[in-house]
């Protein structure tokens, strides 16, 4: 958790419109029942996948963002047990809008999000004017010589 602590502590010195909680949202960890040298029985697996979400949630109350859960369950692992099989990935995208939608509605003061072209001043359009020389002679207006 210090990792993660220490990465928005550094987003927040440098960039200050991720104070605000709803700037910052992480998802939870999905989880996974594929066993391995380091966890050997999927009770072991599981249980550090859900300290590490709880951790998660503890620390995003204490240094203030948000949580998104994708609600994923065992159920909606693909058939090598780590990925969210294709048929469930809707409930990732349809958690997203929602999780947006959310913070939308949530928001108690109205910003506007600012893409750096549009923050930059650009240059105002002025035609070129020609000016008056001596050696210049504007003969659009003067008869045609036969």
């Amino acid at each position: 958790m210090y990792e993660i602590k220490h990465i928005i502590s550094s987003i927040r010195k440098d960039s200050p419109h991720f104070h605000h909680r709803q700037a910052i949202s992480l998802c939870l960890v999905f989880p996974c029942l594929k066993i391995s040298n380091r966890f050997s029985t999927t009770f072991c697996l599981s249980s550090n996948i859900n300290c590490y979400n709880q951790q998660l949630i503890n620390l995003s109350k204490e240094i203030h963002f948000n949580i998104l859960d994708f609600k994923i369950t065992n159920k909606h692992l693909a058939k090598d047990q780590i990925h969210v099989d294709y048929r469930f990935q809707h409930l990732i995208f349809n958690s997203i809008i929602d999780h947006v939608n959310y913070l939308i509605e949530t928001s108690s003061t109205p910003t506007k999000t600012y893409l750096r072209s549009e923050v930059i001043p650009t240059p105002t359009f002025k035609p070129y004017k020609r000016k008056s020389s001596p050696y210049y002679h504007d003969t659009r207006n003067t008869p045609k010589r036969q």
